[in-house]
């Protein structure tokens, strides 16, 4: 098994990475794509991903980061928020996708995720909210969002381990 951090730049990058195998491993999510914010081609990812996996997929990202501990090194951000966007496409997902709506994705999402440890971050993942966050109705979509309050989390790089000398 490899560590989720393995080949993440940042702590935060490695807590994002924890909580998509997290929801991987879940079976609720077979035929849910998981797709971590990470800048690189994320509209695309996403529209791919609602258009071939039967219109329901779930976005991991970072919506905010507040710095209460201004005068620490890293910076240690004590109310990091991460989220769970759950983006469904109805009119496919429901006429033969995976039937699974967003509403209830997100619901599983929060279930799997309440109260779960992953490296780098200060407590256990705490649910704060799941919400009807869009309806796009040119784009024909609908997202739920779950918000997950961290405990803390640093930006410090990760350090890849030393090889042992012989």
């Amino acid at each position: 098994m490899t560590f989720a951090g393995e080949n993440c730049l940042s702590e935060l990058d490695a807590a994002l990475a924890a909580i998509k195998e997290a929801l991987e491993a879940n079976p609720f999510f077979s035929d849910v794509p998981v797709i971590v914010d990470d800048d690189l081609d994320l509209e695309n990812k996403v529209a791919q991903a609602l258009a071939s996996a039967g219109g329901v997929s779930a976005v991991i990202g970072v919506p905010e980061l507040v710095n209460d501990h201004p005068n620490v090194p890293g910076p240690l951000f004590g109310e990091a928020k991460i989220a769970v966007a759950v983006q469904e496409r109805p009119a496919l997902n429901r006429a033969g996708g995976t039937r699974k709506p967003a509403r209830r994705v997100a619901e599983e999402a929060a279930r799997t995720l309440h109260h779960r440890r992953i490296p780098f971050v200060g407590k256990a993942l705490v649910v704060e909210s799941i919400s009807a966050a869009d309806v796009d109705e040119k784009a024909g979509t609908v997202t739920f969002a779950v918000v997950l309050a961290t405990g803390g989390i640093s930006l410090k790089p990760i350090q890849p381990p030393t090889p042992p000398t012989t």
